[in-house]
C-alpha cells in the first residue's frame, strides 16, 4: 500500500488525503511517497511502539520509501511520534498514524 503524505501552509499534515488513521492489513507493504515532490520526508514512529523494523521512515530526497511489512497488534492504533514533510515539522502528528485490523 502505497501512504501518500503531504503538508497544508499551517503546517497540518495529512495522509492519503486524511488527518486521521488509516487501518492497514497485517503483513501488508507500506510505502511512503510525498503527495507532490518533495525534498525530504520523515515519519517517526515512538520507539516503544513502532509496527516496523524501524522506527524512522527517512527520505532525504523525498523519493517514495518502503517501511516494510506493517507487523502489530489487531485495533492498535499506531501513531506518529513526529512528522516532517519540506523540513516543516507537521503540527498534528499523534493524530496520524495506522490501525492494525
Amino acid at each position: 500500500i502505497n501512504w501518500s503524505i503531504a503538508a497544508a501552509p499551517d503546517n497540518t499534515c495529512q495522509q492519503n488525503g486524511s488527518t486521521g488513521n488509516v487501518q492497514v492489513a497485517s503483513g501488508q507493504n507500506v510505502t511512503y511517497q510525498g503527495a507532490t515532490a518533495l525534498s525530504q520526508f520523515a515519519v517517526v514512529f515512538p520507539a516503544t511502539s513502532t509496527p516496523f523494523a524501524s522506527a524512522v521512515i527517512n527520505s532525504p530526497n523525498g523519493t517514495a520509501t518502503s517501511a516494510g511489512a506493517f507487523n502489530g497488534t489487531a485495533g492498535t492504533a499506531y501513531t506518529y511520534s513526529s512528522l516532517t514533510i519540506n523540513n516543516r515539522t507537521c503540527s498534528n502528528p499523534g493524530s496520524l498514524g495506522l490501525i492494525m485490523r
